[in-house]
């Protein structure tokens, strides 16, 4: 489904921070009820809204049982994730990618390697500097 992409990026010396599926649709199901509701579809946007609410009440069962292994529930924000991976990069200098796939056969890895070409470039260069500097 996702054209061995982790793989991809493995080999070409990157990492991959996966998004669980549940949190996904938590962070799309407003942007999509919005857009029902725009085009008039309320019903469907009625059980969009319904869909969501089911998932807040079971999220709400069953999260009971993990928490004192994973802390208080938190609240997804669809804003918050890429603040959190800019901030990631400013700290860490690792480059970021978002990638979502659009659902074609069309082979989409590799958009991403030159991101990861560069970072190891850039490695590279910062370990032949710190080398220089000991001598």
């Amino acid at each position: 489904m996702n054209q061995k992409l982790i793989r991809t990026i493995e080999e070409t010396g990157g990492e991959v921070i996966t998004t669980p599926y549940t949190d996904l649709l938590k962070m799309s199901l407003d942007n999509v009820i919005r857009r029902t509701v725009y085009r008039g579809e309320y019903v469907t946007a009625a059980q969009h809204r319904l869909i969501t609410s089911c998932l807040k009440l079971f999220d709400d069962k069953y999260y009971r049982y993990f928490e004192k292994y994973l802390g208080p529930q938190k609240t997804i924000d669809p804003e918050k994730p890429e603040k959190n991976l800019a901030r990631f990069n400013n700290i860490t200098g690792v480059p970021v990618v978002t990638i979502t796939y659009d659902g074609t056969n069309d082979y989409k890895n590799d958009v991403i390697i030159p991101y990861l070409q560069q970072k190891a470039i850039n490695q590279n260069d910062m370990d032949s500097e710190s080398l220089l500097n000991l001598s």
